[in-house]
């Protein structure tokens, strides 16, 4: 059943436009994060919901009622709202404040009964702040008033809640007591949530729908694992993520990837191809692309680690399937981007029969006129496992002039020597 609805809903501020033709429905005991870059109108939104803010343009509906035709009191019998900036004018307790949210509920009067205490008394217990009753507001850390805040919002016994960053200024644990309480509130009593939230990864794993907004408009909504995709979040934030699923819940787990600097003049446009293989090559492919080369790799088995951080980091490489030994087409491929490169880095990759033909591809490299460079941390022969055909290609190809480096930035010095 359709709890909430907008309808062509257009709203700003003075001569500016926040939102703008926005259409959409929130159904009885949802639990929806309301996404987005900062300044994408999602605290605005929320406004909008609450009625505080009419909209120019368009009509919010509440169980089929013209939000503009409900009085206030009798709205927040039904709706309540944590705000991010709420602020108390007063030096009231923290139980005063609770009781507060009993107000849409009494007479005129507004007096306290034994039932108002009582319901105050459960909300503050469920938001663990029951040990505050009688301490001042004024004296509260950010993260404790944000917690007696929702405490004072389920004492108003609402059947929407609307939670503007309910987890902003909470230490890690509290948010998720804060967002596992709210959980339950949705499950067990079937409270509509609307949440505006920053942190991704929390969105997916608590939400069952998420509403991304970008440019005054709803750019994605859907399921967590039909809007938070690498390619919308990308697009909407303007920010390279990798996108796996959560090894306990399945749902999307967003991962930054760490986006270089302005390349320097040194590095334009230069090809760096490197051999890496069993997690030797993460720490230097991420340099490398930091410092603003394009770079290259292989030829990388699925799963190895490196293969890993090669896909993360947008990296072109030849790949082989797991655990197997490296394939004509694989060689081939891998023989292809070496051969393209301005120089060949090799890491200290331990060999064995299967993957000795990246060795193989590093000297014909070399032999084709490729700089080389050894990043030699261990020796060849504590990395050979080939009865010793390893360590002859490898002695060859630092006799024949390739450059050994024992670190990373060592590496960095180098290349910017030779390019």
């Amino acid at each position: 059943m359709v709890q909430i609805k907008l309808l062509d809903v257009t709203v700003g501020y003075n001569s500016s436009t926040v939102l703008e033709g926005i259409t959409l429905s929130v159904e009885r005991g949802e639990f929806v994060a309301l996404l987005g870059p900062n300044g994408s109108g999602k605290t605005t939104l929320l406004r909008v919901l609450s009625k505080v803010l009419p909209p120019r343009h368009g009509t919010v509906f509440l169980e089929s009622t013209d939000l503009r035709r409900i009085s206030t009191k009798a709205l927040a019998r039904k709706m309540a709202v944590v705000s991010q900036t709420a602020a108390v004018g007063f030096d009231f307790t923290v139980e005063e404040i609770v009781l507060m949210g009993r107000a849409p509920h009494q007479s005129r009067f507004g007096i306290d009964t034994a039932h108002d205490r009582e319901i105050a008394t459960r909300a503050m217990a469920r938001t663990r702040t029951l040990h505050l009753a009688r301490r001042s507001v004024a004296s509260l850390s950010d993260g404790e008033f944000q917690r007696v805040m929702l405490a004072k919002a389920l004492a108003q016994q609402p059947e929407i809640l609307l939670l503007d960053e309910p987890t902003s200024h909470l230490d890690m644990n509290f948010q998720i007591e804060m967002l596992e309480l709210i959980r339950t509130l949705n499950r067990q009593e079937g409270i509509t949530v609307i949440a505006v939230l920053h942190d991704l990864n929390l969105a997916s794993s608590y939400c069952e729908r998420i509403i991304l907004l970008k440019d005054r408009k709803i750019y994605a909504a859907g399921t967590p694992e039909e809007v938070l995709t690498e390619a919308i979040i990308s697009e909407v934030y303007e920010a390279e993520v990798l996108v796996r699923p959560h090894p306990i819940t399945g749902r999307p787990h967003i991962i930054p990837v760490p986006g270089p600097p302005p390349m320097p003049e040194t590095a334009a446009g230069k090809v760096v191809h490197v051999v890496c293989g069993g997690g030797s090559g993460v720490s230097v492919l991420r340099a490398l692309v930091r410092a603003g080369y394009r770079v290259t790799a292989g030829a990388l088995n699925y799963g190895d680690s490196d293969h890993s951080a090669a896909q993360a980091l947008g990296i072109p490489l030849a790949e082989e399937a797991p655990f197997c030994p490296i394939s004509d087409e694989a060689h081939e491929n891998h023989r292809k981007l070496a051969l393209a490169s301005d120089v060949v880095v090799l890491c200290d990759v331990p060999f064995g029969v299967g993957n000795l033909r990246n060795l193989e591809v590093v000297q014909e490299a070399q032999n084709a006129g490729k700089p080389v460079v050894l990043l030699q941390r261990r020796s060849i022969q504590e990395r050979d496992f080939t009865g010793g055909c390893a360590a002859k290609i490898y002695s060859e190809i630092a006799a024949n002039g390739a450059f050994v480096v024992a670190s990373v930035q060592d590496l960095l010095k180098e290349l910017r020597r030779r390019l």
